[in-house]
């Protein structure tokens, strides 16, 4: 399944995910007079963002439930901010994650659209009409075309003593 999610949105992700950790951060660092907790303010935020996540990814046509990697990552990231009281959410990371392992699975898509387009031209091949160096019709797979065309390797136009044939 191709995701939906182009540079431009993985741009705006990696916008929010570090705007939300640079203000967990200001939590933390007490910066911020708005929260009377900020170690329950730092849970919350965590939770939203991985539900919205959770959410947001799948619809957009990224597998997370299916795909044992992204979810263990979402888990993990989620225990390593719990564990640590939400010092250690880097939703960036994730973001970083989610994003390299969706690019691995488009390329492998076209590596293997790429290999079934070879395979179906290969076996449908073209043939083409041209002439030998002699003057005589041939009929050539297009493939080799180029190869037939090449000019012989001959020393002032003087077939080589062993008729013609070069070494390659």
């Amino acid at each position: 399944m191709a995701s939906k999610i182009k540079t431009p949105e993985w741009a705006i992700l990696y916008i929010f995910a570090v705007a939300i950790d640079i203000f967990q951060k200001l939590i933390d660092a007490g910066l911020t007079e708005f929260f009377a907790a900020p170690e329950a303010a730092n849970e919350l935020i965590d939770l939203g963002v991985a539900g919205l996540l959770l959410i947001y990814f799948p619809k957009r046509g990224v597998p997370i439930f299916s795909h044992i990697g992204r979810f263990a990552s979402m888990l993990g990231m989620e225990a390593l901010a719990a564990a640590t009281g939400g010092f250690a959410s880097f939703w960036c990371v994730e973001i970083y994650y989610m994003q390299r392992t969706v690019r691995r699975e488009e390329a492998e898509e076209e590596a293997i659209k790429g290999e079934q387009t070879v395979l179906a031209v290969g076996a449908a091949q073209q043939y083409v009409n041209t002439e030998d160096d002699d003057g005589i019709a041939v009929r050539l797979p297009s493939s080799t075309r180029a190869a037939a065309q090449k000019p012989r390797n001959l020393l002032d136009n003087i077939r080589p003593p062993n008729g013609g044939l070069s070494p390659a």
